[in-house]
Order: structure tokens, then C-alpha cells, then sequence
């Protein structure tokens, strides 16, 4: 997965979530229309993704993806060492998009927030232990400590 940077990303699509709960959404342009991607929703090599959180009263967080190949890809922050803080106005995209790899099956996406500072590294040390442990990754949340919430969008890969 590559990373591209973009202009301002323009989002107004309304979607249902849980009261309360921190979530990611997902864009996609397709024929210059940006589409909101559900959960199972399919997309292929070469696509171009916006992610964006809505953090709902958390403090910190992290985004990050694991594919098909147990790949593991961070989002957000910017690096492992950079600070996990979130905005707290409404939807946030990030600056940036991401062009989706080769890799086969599935491209998950895993936001995990906490009301206190944490390290990313060692979120991404569960993520890793995570992708090398099992063959359907897509179908694993993370075994996290108390005090983390997490939130997931699995995309498949392929052809409708």
C-alpha cells in the first residue's frame, strides 16, 4: 500500500454508527464520485483510499491495516513514535490517501483508541503477532489489554 498525499478530502456522507463508539470511514473514488465503503465492501489493486476517524471522546488512537499477505501497514500516526493524540472536532481525515497493493483477499483496517496516551509500537507488536499467528486474519479482532477500544472495516479484495 502506497502512501499519496492529497488535498483537503471532501467528506459529507452520512452514515449510521454506534452511539458513543469511535469508528473510521473509508472513501473511494469511483467515475469522480466519492463512495462510503461498508464493511465487506470490495475493492482491488490500484484503488485510491481516503480514511478518515471520528473520535467520539477519545484522546489517542491509532490506524493501521493488515492484508492478505499478513502485511501490516500504519495509517495514522505517521509513525510509530509519533504522538497517538486525536482530534476531537467531528469527522478528521487524514492529509494523506492510500493506493491499495497487490496483496490477495482482504486489506483490514483496525482503529484502536484509548482515553490515555499509549504506544503505538506496542499496539503494532499485537498487530504483528496478530497477521504472523493467523491464516484468516480478517476474521480476528486484537487481544488488547483493558482500557483499549477497537474498531474495525474489513474490505475484500477482487471483483464484485
Amino acid at each position: 500500500m502506497q502512501k499519496e498525499q492529497t488535498g483537503t478530502a471532501e467528506i459529507g456522507l452520512e452514515s449510521t454508527r454506534i452511539k458513543g463508539a469511535s469508528y473510521i470511514q473509508i472513501y473511494k473514488n469511483v467515475a469522480n464520485e466519492t463512495l462510503l465503503l461498508s464493511d465487506g465492501s470490495f475493492v482491488k489493486e490500484n484503488d485510491l483510499l481516503q480514511i478518515s476517524y471520528t473520535a467520539l471522546g477519545k484522546e489517542y488512537g491509532t490506524i493501521f491495516s493488515i492484508d492478505g499477505n499478513g502485511a501490516v501497514t500504519l495509517h495514522f500516526p505517521q509513525s510509530e513514535y509519533d504522538s497517538a493524540q486525536l482530534e476531537k472536532n467531528g469527522e478528521t481525515a487524514l492529509s494523506w490517501s492510500y493506493r491499495l497493493d497487490n496483496a490477495p483477499e482482504y486489506e483490514k483496517f483496525y482503529f484502536v483508541t484509548s482515553a490515555i496516551d499509549f504506544s503505538v509500537e506496542n499496539v503494532l507488536s499485537y498487530a504483528h503477532t496478530l497477521a504472523e499467528s493467523s491464516k484468516n486474519t480478517q476474521l480476528n479482532h486484537l487481544d488488547l489489554p483493558a482500557g483499549y477500544d477497537q474498531y474495525t472495516i474489513t474490505l475484500k479484495k477482487g471483483d464484485k
